[in-house]
């Protein structure tokens, strides 16, 4: 079975915002209906986060690379509207691409708290994540330096875009993509066309809050 998706402004917290529509309903009231819990009512669309170079919202840029490059993944759709992060609630889509078809084939609520020591260390300090650039820009003065060497905060420091990114990619996402993380829900399996998948994307692209 086919679904409609669609992008379409509603008023949220005193707010005009884009929210995704799954077939004349928004998708928080989709997943409230499915679990009987109206917290999903007041999440943000994870999609409103911006695709740019502040160094703050670099999760932004993490959900655009995944749509763009049309990734299999978990990829974040609602958000906590009061803080629009990753350290809040996020909800997740299972996405799977066949052809002209775009699934969502499970919805879930990612659970637990992130290790904040993991992740403080999966960013430059993960050595084994290096790229030969790295190993030719860092080889000398950062790979033998001790866990506690304060020059990894100095990197950090000076480098935060590069930092966030690395912990991004080399943490949060497998943590998102691992299904002990992530409390699947009792929704449908959602199929859509996918030119109406990309044109409810664009609606997010070309205006944000």
């Amino acid at each position: 079975m086919m679904h409609k998706i669609q992008a379409r402004k509603i008023s949220s917290f005193n707010q005009e915002i884009w929210s995704i529509f799954i077939d004349g309903q928004t998708l928080g009231d989709v997943l409230s209906a499915a679990t009987n819990d109206s917290m999903y009512k007041n999440l943000w669309c994870a999609w409103l986060l911006e695709e740019n170079q502040n160094v703050w919202e670099q999760e932004g840029n993490y959900i655009w690379k995944l749509i763009k490059d049309k990734q299999n993944c978990n990829l974040p759709i609602l958000l906590c509207a009061d803080d629009m992060d990753f350290w809040c609630t996020v909800v997740v889509a299972q996405v799977r691409f066949y052809n002209k078809v775009v699934v969502w084939e499970k919805i879930g609520v990612v659970t637990g708290e992130f290790d904040v020591k993991k992740w403080r260390e999966s960013g430059i300090r993960n050595i084994a994540t290096w790229s030969e650039t790295d190993w030719s820009l860092y080889g000398e003065t950062l790979s033998g330096l001790n866990a506690d060497d304060k020059a990894w905060e100095q990197w950090w420091s000076a480098h935060w875009l590069d930092e966030e990114r690395r912990r991004l990619w080399n943490y949060v996402h497998p943590y998102f993509n691992d299904d002990k993380n992530i409390n699947w829900l009792r929704s449908e399996r959602l199929s859509f066309p996918v030119d109406e998948y990309d044109n409810c994307i664009a609606a997010f692209q070309c205006d944000k809050f």
